[in-house]
């Protein structure tokens, strides 16, 4: 899959438009949506309020995968609280070579043919393979309009 606009760092960052955006603690998970007949899959954080977080990096992030191949839904742990549903644990990827089993993380765009993960606290897995995949920021309203 083509990564047209950014990387992936220590497996929680991604890396785009000058910015080092750690989803595991300065954003929320917040939406999936996918459009069938387009096939076109979106996934969207946004910066959360607490006190501690830093202010100077865009408020939402959305990574949009076109020409969806394949998409999968592994379930949360039924034990943990749903709180933990929009925290990302780290951002992976599958790959269908001979030999190479299981989820790994590495700071490298990965083959065409690998499959990116993304695992959440809860749990949950979202794996996506697709053609392309794209990074786009929305800035804060407030800090960043003309004044």
């Amino acid at each position: 899959m083509r990564a047209n606009n950014f990387t992936v760092h220590d497996s929680i960052y991604i890396v785009t438009g000058g910015h080092e955006l750690d989803l595991h603690n300065w954003y929320a998970f917040r939406s999936l949506k996918y459009d069938i007949p387009t096939q076109v899959l979106q996934l969207s954080w946004i910066r959360t309020e607490a006190d501690w977080n830093r202010k100077d990096v865009p408020r939402k992030l959305i990574l949009t995968f076109e020409q969806v191949i394949s998409l999968e839904l592994h379930p949360r742990e039924p034990a943990t609280p749903f709180s933990e549903d929009d925290c990302l644990a780290n951002i992976g990827h599958l790959s269908n070579a001979i030999g190479v089993e299981g989820v790994f993380t590495c700071d490298k765009i990965p083959d065409d043919e690998w499959k990116w993960v993304f695992e959440f606290m809860s749990g949950m897995q979202i794996i996506v393979q697709a053609k392309t995949v794209e990074a786009n920021t929305e800035p804060d309203q407030d800090r960043d309009s003309p004044r």
